[in-house]
Formats: structure tokens, C-alpha cells, sequence
């Protein structure tokens, strides 16, 4: 009984030592294939591309939600644009190019509220200009200089008519209008 229990206690170690051999070389075959992958990770992490061609970009949050999109205005234009979007998707804040091919930045309430906005934009033919406006109303207020540097500022009415406007004229003397309905002048200094 002894030989036979010393015979089974050899023949157990010897299939326990296979097997441990087995999963060694399976082991460092493993460890070779991560070291490997690492390499090939680590190799590729330095390489940075320089350009990316693409005719839209659209970031999302962790819902797969539109937060950005870079790409052509909504128009078709042609004209590139930035749009950032709020949580129900609404467009809030919008870089771009103008139809004059001129550059704008616009702030934009939500639509639930009026729309309001507030929008910087530079053209060379009418100079630069900040305007508060109601896109619901049209009211508002602009806020410029043209590109010889008069300075002006102007109330519009609900149908986006100016009628109140004061301001520098050429000359560098001061100017004060205001304007009926219709857009005609009702009062001018000087």
C-alpha cells in the first residue's frame, strides 16, 4: 500500500508540474503580448497628425447630445462656424462669418425666453458694432463705429426701426436724432 499510495503521490506531482509549466508558458506568452501591445500603444501616443480634414465636428456629452459643432453655418453657406449648444439643444453661443464674409460672435437666450441676443460683428463697409436685440420684438440697441472711427448709438423700435439715434458725425461734432415711425426725422441736433 505504501508503493501504491508513493505511486499515486509521483503521478499527481508529476501532472501538478505539467500543469504548472503549462501556465507559465502561457504566463510569459501573456506578458509578451501586453508588453508588446504597450509598445505598440506607447509608440503610436507620440505621434501627433497634422490636420484633420473633416466637413463637420460635433462634440456630445456622456447622452451622445450635440454640445459643439464646428463645421459650415447652418445656412450652407459656405461660411465656417462654431455653435455651442445648452442642454435642451438649443443654439447659445455662435462664432462665425457673416454674409460679408466678416466675423461675429453671438450670445443667444433661449428661445422659451424671447431669443434675446446679444452680437458682436466687424464689417469692413459698416465698421464694428455691439447690438442688444429682441429678435421676437426686433427692439433694441446698437452700439458701433464705422470704419473711419464715429462712434454712434441708436434705439430701434419693436419693428427694428431706429428711432432714437446719438453719435459723433464725421467732423468729430455731436449728433442727436430722433425719427418717427416711418423712419422719418422728427428732430435733429445739429
Amino acid at each position: 500500500m505504501d508503493d501504491r499510495w508513493t505511486e499515486q503521490l509521483a503521478g499527481r506531482l508529476e501532472r501538478l508540474e505539467k500543469s504548472c509549466l503549462r501556465w507559465r508558458i502561457l504566463a510569459v506568452g501573456a506578458s509578451l503580448a501586453v508588453v508588446l501591445l504597450v509598445g505598440v500603444l506607447w509608440a503610436r501616443m507620440g505621434q501627433v497628425a497634422k490636420s484633420i480634414r473633416a466637413r463637420e465636428l460635433v462634440l456630445v456629452d456622456a447622452s451622445d447630445r450635440p454640445i459643439m459643432r464646428i463645421g459650415q453655418d447652418a445656412k450652407g453657406a459656405g461660411k465656417a462656424g462654431i455653435v455651442m449648444f445648452d442642454a435642451d439643444g438649443e443654439s447659445r453661443i455662435v462664432i462665425g462669418m457673416n454674409e460679408a464674409d466678416a466675423p461675429y460672435i453671438a450670445l443667444l437666450d433661449s428661445t422659451a425666453n424671447g431669443g434675446d441676443q446679444l452680437v458682436l460683428d466687424v464689417t469692413p463697409r459698416h465698421g464694428s458694432a455691439i447690438a442688444f436685440r429682441s429678435p421676437k420684438s426686433q427692439s433694441g440697441i446698437l452700439l458701433g463705429a464705422d470704419p473711419a472711427g464715429v462712434g454712434g448709438l441708436a434705439f430701434m423700435d419693436r419693428t427694428g426701426q431706429r428711432v432714437l439715434e446719438m453719435g459723433m458725425n464725421p467732423d468729430g461734432s455731436a449728433r442727436f436724432t430722433v425719427r418717427s415711425r416711418d423712419g422719418k426725422k422728427v428732430f435733429e441736433v445739429p
